[in-house]
């Protein structure tokens, strides 16, 4: 759906009596998803949905300026259903993704801790080794130099590559060099070589 369609259904919804009266409540009870939060009020519960539909495009992550053009309370919204564990896995990656926009120290903390938590999805660990390196850059080889050289999980150790490979980094090709002299599967060598190759 176009960004102005988008914007002039939200600003409908705003302008209703019935949200103008809503707005502001706050209802206390935890939701089961994200323990300890609050439930979004009925307002923020309509603003919720216009920046889903937003974040459902497929072809890419919205950028920063079309979700400020929706609400100027985007990051925090993006944030709140970025951790949001119930979230429809689609909606989430993308959330996630969308938090790069706003690569603060509490957003860094939030990735990292996601990142090491043993029992974060699989995809979702690919999906933050990228956000970490485009978002972040050379402050991110710290969390990601562990997953290129000690991972268990191969294609986990070529994300990391990967995403290396894409910053314009003497300390990142350093890494590469080491992550090439251990890696032990053939392949994923070759892979890593042609990661450092962008480095040379």
């Amino acid at each position: 759906m176009k960004l102005w369609l988008l914007t002039l259904a939200l600003l409908s919804l705003i302008a209703s009596p019935a949200m103008a009266e809503n707005g502001d409540r706050r209802v206390s009870t935890p939701s089961s998803d994200t323990p300890g939060d609050v439930r979004p009020s009925q307002g923020d519960a309509h603003i919720e949905e216009a920046v889903l539909m937003l974040l459902s495009q497929h072809h890419q992550v919205p950028t920063r300026k079309q979700l400020e053009t929706l609400t100027p309370r985007a990051k925090e919204i993006v944030g709140r259903l970025a951790r949001t564990e119930g979230l429809f896995a689609f909606h989430r990656e993308r959330a996630l993704l969308a938090m790069g926009h706003w690569p603060d120290d509490a957003t860094f903390a939030y990735f990292q801790s996601l990142l090491q938590a043993p029992d974060t999805e699989e995809g979702l660990v690919h999906t933050l080794i990228s956000v970490l390196a485009s978002s972040y850059g050379e402050r991110a080889l710290d969390v990601l130099s562990p997953l290129l050289l000690g991972h268990d999980d191969v294609q986990v150790r070529l994300s990391a590559g990967a995403a290396i490979g894409s910053l314009n980094s003497d300390a990142g090709a350093k890494l590469l060099d080491v992550a090439i002299d251990q890696e032990p599967n053939a392949i994923a060598r070759q892979r890593l070589e042609g990661f450092a190759a962008r480095l040379r």
